[in-house]
């Protein structure tokens, strides 16, 4: 079994406390306060803690991080309320007594280890995890609403006056202010590695100082980014910068690095990000463990999958035209770079690897366990996906698991990874850039491209040596994002904080009023071959039986015509993203609850509201 945060027994859990719903119950003198002096029992409190903590940051009610939001960008299609701009403050489910209910549970874990008998670095593992874990749940609201009530202290209406019972927002800026106390705190309280949990057993879903960091690298990258700094100030890109700069230092010290090795798509460096678990995994800083051996599963493979290799169709994140031009060449180029070699109907030759690790296409090879032969035909009419087949002419192969079975595929245990190495990098890069540190930041993306096998080149992995518009290598950066981290739940928050959606950057013309690309490979029928039946004979019965033995990359154009066309749903409903979506609106039962809540300015009257700028 797995030697992770988050499995607990129910019974052993209950037997710790004087009553059985005492978790649910609001008066926290309830609990036993013998489980603090004891870092065993404090840790099972702690661990229940990470189980109800999101994954990830989301604004809908899916539990499942994979994936995330990613119809909501330009990784994938998908008509649906938000690129439509219909979304009200009713269809944002986050602001809830629910989740303040996970915010006050961590708030008695705090309050108690204030009078625990624990010393030293039993003391610190357990209050430097509750630390991390308050900041990391309200950050998950502020990144939606802005700023929020910040409560601090568990509130007990039993003695508690009515102005703590019903507390207003705090600021934007007392919120960001307060999250980093708290990871300021979890930094010098949590050990440098999951091995300096229990004894030296590695725990290696528990949180770190670097992870810690980390975190707080990102929160200072939303605050210096246009969504919550309309008015550039460079003050706030300098602390992003420092912060960034600290992550990466201590991450470094403390033994985590990129995963390097080959290019093969399903074994090589990038790849093993996402299958390689406990302490060989070097990049992984914060994660959401799985395991299939207690039932804690998610049904990724089956989602993304085609039919002959899952459960019902992969439907689930199929990659779009743009996404797939945004992959660089082999050779570090963009794919619309003059002399970058790319081709629209051979656009798989000479691709960045982590194309492959990412993208599944017509023809590749992608041999997944349960499926008859190694290679995957998304052609018309193919007969490996006559049910719910993709619906761009793409399948993710991100974060999969070829040795999954297809009968299991909707039970997966691979952990999801929320912050990894890279991310610091690559956050480092794009304050570096915006404070004027060109060749810090070049010297960044070098790295990231070097790990990916980009070819060397000059030494500069395809970039260029100097970009005389800031902006310019801020939209490459972006870019560099978008293909290093797709369908990991990283794109939509880029996009809203850099105001992606609503206004240009530098060579990335604004998603609204775009209408995303799929690719339909059709058939090229021979002379000859003119009824439907004829067609039909022709390709179950000549193409099928040889296709596996062409020579895609010089015969394409024999048997195969790419069609690209608009997404339909674009087509009827152009994306449309309000900006008023960087921060939304608080839903109607909580303002009906509270009377010291404001609203969301521009989701109300227009008076009396709450100005998440401040």
């Amino acid at each position: 079994m797995k030697s992770i945060q988050t499995y607990l027994s129910g019974a052993l859990l209950l037997s710790l406390f004087a009553c059985s719903d005492v978790l649910d119950v609001r008066d926290a003198s309830l609990i036993n306060p013998a489980i603090w002096d004891s870092e065993q029992s404090a840790t099972l409190y702690i661990n229940n803690l990470y189980n109800e903590m999101p994954a990830s940051t989301i604004i809908s009610s899916s539990s499942n991080p994979f994936g995330a939001h990613a119809q909501f960008t330009d990784e994938t299609l998908g008509s649906n309320k938000y690129v439509n701009g219909e979304y009200t403050y009713s269809d944002i489910a986050v602001f809830n007594d629910t989740y303040y209910g996970k915010i006050r549970r961590i708030n008695i874990a705090l309050e108690k280890m204030e009078t625990s008998s624990l010393a030293g670095d039993a003391y610190n593992r357990i209050v430097g995890q509750a630390y991390f874990l308050r900041a990391w749940a309200y950050w998950n609201l502020v990144a939606v609403y802005g700023g929020v009530p910040y409560i601090t202290r568990s509130v007990n209406p039993y003695v508690d006056d009515s102005t703590t019972l019903d507390p207003p927002r705090n600021k934007t800026s007392e919120c960001i202010s307060y999250l980093c106390d708290d990871l300021d705190d979890a930094i010098a309280t949590l050990p440098a590695s999951v091995t300096a949990y229990q004894n030296g057993t590695s725990q290696y879903a528990r949180v770190t100082r670097a992870a810690a960091a980390a975190l707080k690298g990102r929160i200072l990258l939303f605050y210096a980014s246009p969504q919550f700094n309309p008015t550039n100030n460079p003050a706030r890109w300098e602390a992003a910068y420092q912060a960034n700069r600290f992550a990466d230092s201590l991450a470094k010290a403390d033994g985590y690095a990129l995963m390097v090795g080959t290019t093969d798509p399903l074994t090589g460096g990038f790849a093993s990000i996402f299958l390689t678990e406990g302490n060989q995994n070097k990049e992984v800083l914060f994660s959401k463990a799985y395991d299939v051996s207690v039932s804690r599963t998610h049904g990724w493979e089956n989602a993304v999958r085609p039919y002959v290799a899952g459960l019902s169709g992969g439907m689930t994140c199929n990659p779009s035209w743009e996404l797939v031009k945004a992959f660089p060449m082999s050779n570090g180029m963009a794919t619309n770079e003059v002399g970058s070699g790319f081709d629209s109907t051979y656009y798989w030759k000479n691709r960045d690897p982590r194309f492959y690790a990412t993208i599944a296409y017509n023809g590749c090879t992608w041999p997944l366990t349960g499926m008859a032969g190694t290679r995957i035909w998304t052609h018309k009419f193919s007969n490996t996906e006559k049910t719910n087949g993709t619906t761009t002419g793409f399948y993710c192969r991100k974060m999969t698991n070829a040795s999954i079975d297809k009968n299991v595929s909707d039970k997966c245990g691979t952990d999801w990874v929320e912050i990894r190495y890279a991310e610091v990098i690559l956050n480092l890069a794009e304050c570096a850039n915006e404070t004027g540190r060109q060749t810090e930041a070049l010297t960044l993306l070098k790295a990231i491209r070097a790990r990916a096998g980009i070819l060397e080149g000059d030494g500069n992995y395809g970039l260029k040596t100097t970009y005389p518009e800031k902006e310019e290598l801020t939209a490459l950066i972006m870019n560099e994002r978008m293909v290093e981290f797709a369908f990991e739940n990283k794109r939509l928050w880029d996009m809203r904080r850099r105001q992606m959606f609503t206004h240009d950057l530098g060579s990335y013309k604004k998603l609204n009023g775009r209408k995303r690309w799929l690719l339909e490979t059709d058939l090229k029928y021979p002379s000859g071959v003119i009824t439907p039946a004829h067609k039909t004979n022709y390709v179950n019965n000549t193409l099928i039986p040889r296709r596996d033995t062409i020579d895609l990359d010089n015969r394409y154009t024999v048997y195969f015509i790419n069609k690209f066309s608009q997404s339909i749903g674009d087509v009827n409903y152009p994306i449309n993203v309000p900006e008023r979506y960087d921060f939304f609106g608080i839903p109607q039962m909580i303002l009906n609850r509270s009377k010291a809540i404001k609203q969301t300015k521009g989701w109300g009257s227009g008076t009396d509201e709450f100005d998440p700028y401040e």
